[in-house]
């Protein structure tokens, strides 16, 4: 809705007026990923604070469904592109749902904020230091860059490049 990130952040913060999200279609980079003539696509969000500790239990199907549809409307909305009709299986997943199968921390499948004492430089600092099981680095959002898609692209290549010397 705006190139105004301070206001996001802050949107994020809240149930109803965070419209931030992501969309990955998977079956673009491999078609073979979905059944012949579908496609699977998926859509995050995040949350910058615990607003999912204030839904009450008889609630949390209607939503989660509810925040679904939300950024369903939103793609038609700012794409043009109106998926709803050829959806055939939806799985809607919440903090609560990635915490019980996933074991993330707190439902978190992007890492956690860092602070100034816990940014990038101190992490990539202590590469050396951080890891006490050889060959065992973490590649993921929580690693030594922090949040993002590209951030855990790089990690994953500079340790694998470090774990192939270490071998």
């Amino acid at each position: 809705d705006t190139t105004d990130s301070v206001k996001t952040y802050e949107d994020m913060k809240t149930m109803d007026k965070n419209t931030f999200s992501i969309m990955v279609c998977q079956s673009v980079l491999n078609p073979k990923f979905a059944p012949e003539g579908g496609c699977i696509l998926s859509f995050t969000s995040m949350y910058g604070s615990d607003v999912w500790g204030d839904v009450e239990v008889e609630d949390y199907v209607a939503t989660k469904n509810k925040i679904a549809v939300r950024m369903m409307n939103d793609m038609k909305e700012k794409m043009g592109v109106d998926i709803a009709p050829y959806v055939e299986e939806m799985c809607v997943a919440s903090p609560w749902t990635m915490a019980r199968y996933t074991g993330n921390p707190e439902g978190c499948v992007y890492g956690y904020e860092t602070k100034d004492w816990d940014a990038m430089m101190a992490r990539m600092m202590m590469i050396g230091y951080d890891y006490p099981i050889k060959h065992l680095r973490p590649i993921g959002a929580a690693g030594p860059q922090g949040d993002g898609y590209s951030s855990t692209y790089i990690v994953g290549d500079m340790f694998a490049k470090i774990v192939l010397r270490e071998m």
